[in-house]
């Protein structure tokens, strides 16, 4: 029986997320020719080896609204699809392209960028490898169940968004921060009084650190330290009891945050809202 650790030199979705990631990086610091484009265009075409792979890939790591027992099924499924493809082929493809980044770029930074569904990316190579049977059964059954817990979970979580953010939500992420992008950019123009200088800085640095996880999370943690004592400088034209109890919660809620090692869009709306508080009380009189 084969091997069951992940290696994400090899996981087919991680490459080509992380050159998608690099061309959006590349286009942002205005880069004419990025260097991921023509690899993502050779070796990803839908018809080669390992377009075909990343299709079965993408199929258990797309958003889902599954049951269990549908999501059982359709792992099922794609393993036994999986289990087609020419491992040869499929393998002298990865050692290509894998050759062609070390070329283009920093290979041990390329691959050090964080990926927000990498565990999920990570189970699905393990039961490709092994088709989906390892001489260590507690390993097929936590990658398994890895995948059903994310597909059902999905279908649990309540819709709370409009039509526009229900499509995004179901992008690649970053098709998202592009579409954020000029989202924002066209909303500036027209109301740029709106925002004010911090949130458009934060939303400015979340764009143009989309593949540099360390500089925004270490420009967030010095914000919420700035934001912190602004709330703080501000309780004392608070009259409210009931008001300065729950702002003594937010102000301890910020002593205890940490941002996680791969940036949300989550930490981005938290932070804007802490912005607007802290503006909100600022104007207090």
């Amino acid at each position: 029986m084969k091997k069951s650790s992940h290696n994400k030199i090899k996981n087919t979705s991680v490459i080509f997320e992380l050159l998608v990631r690099k061309v959006t990086s590349d286009i942002l610091n205005g880069t004419k020719h990025s260097s991921a484009i023509p690899i993502i265009k050779e070796h990803f075409r839908r018809s080669s080896i390992l377009g075909k792979e990343l299709n079965l890939y993408q199929s258990l790591s797309k958003p889902q609204r599954l049951s269990e027992s549908k999501a059982n099924y359709l792992i099922d499924e794609v393993v036994k699809m999986h289990r087609t493809l020419d491992k040869k082929t499929l393998n002298r493809a990865k050692y290509e392209v894998i050759k062609e980044i070390k070329n283009a770029y920093d290979f041990k930074k390329f691959f050090e960028v964080k990926i927000a569904n990498y565990r999920r990316l990570g189970s699905i190579y393990v039961l490709f490898e092994t088709g989906g049977t390892t001489n260590n059964p507690e390993t097929t059954v936590k990658n398994r169940y890895a995948l059903v817990e994310a597909m059902t979970i999905e279908a649990k979580k309540k819709d709370r968004t409009d039509d526009v953010e229900s499509v995004l939500k179901e992008q690649d992420k970053d098709i998202r921060i592009l579409t954020y992008r000029l989202m924002v950019d066209k909303f500036n123009k027209k109301h740029s009084s709106m925002l004010d200088e911090n949130q458009r800085r934060l939303i400015k640095n979340y764009i143009c650190n989309v593949d540099q996880n360390n500089p925004l999370r270490d420009f967030i943690e010095t914000e919420i330290t700035t934001v912190k004592r602004q709330i703080k400088e501000s309780m004392s034209k608070v009259d409210d009891e009931v008001v300065k109890i729950k702002l003594n919660e937010i102000v301890k809620m910020l002593d205890e945050y940490k941002t996680s090692k791969v940036i949300t869009e989550s930490d981005i709306l938290n932070l804007l809202r802490y912005y607007e508080l802290a503006k909100e009380l600022k104007e207090l009189k």
